[in-house]
């Protein structure tokens, strides 16, 4: 009887997405670069940004915030506080760059951030791997891994 009442609301939302489906707003502000803006008004107002990028684009490249100087060492334990925590838009200007996506985790303590797991900036091992966090490389030919 459980499974029943569980069963039913779930069909009826199966059955009712299609008529759910989101507004889909594509810009190219860049050559290479398409800017998805998916607006959704069930089950609750909801905007999601997706920015595709082609790789093989010329012209396109990466950079990860570059590290401070690690001013704690790299003791076992140590919160090396690697780089200076800034906004998307403080890097986006800082760096002179067309686009800016936060897509790294880090700690929010002070000024200066530990990052959780692999960064690396321009080829600068800036924080170092942890099993437990994935990550994803661009190398200098764009070439993506995990």
């Amino acid at each position: 009887m459980h499974i029943r009442r569980i069963t039913a609301p779930l069909l009826a939302l199966l059955l009712l997405a299609p008529t759910l489906r989101a507004e889909d707003t594509v810009t190219q502000p860049f050559i290479g670069v398409l800017l998805h803006e998916l607006t959704y008004d069930l089950p609750r107002p909801l905007v999601i940004r997706v920015a595709e990028i082609d790789l093989t684009e010329e012209g396109i490249s990466f950079l990860v915030t570059p590290g401070n100087g690690d001013p704690n060492g790299d003791e076992p334990g140590d919160p090396n506080n690697e780089t200076t925590r800034q906004t998307t838009l403080e890097f986006l200007n800082e760096q002179n760059a067309q686009l800016a996506i936060n897509a790294s985790f880090f700690t929010m303590g002070i000024a200066d951030t530990d990052n959780v797991g692999l960064v690396v900036s321009r080829g600068e091992h800036v924080s170092p791997f942890r099993g437990e966090w994935t990550a994803i490389n661009i190398d200098q030919h764009n070439r993506p891994t995990i």
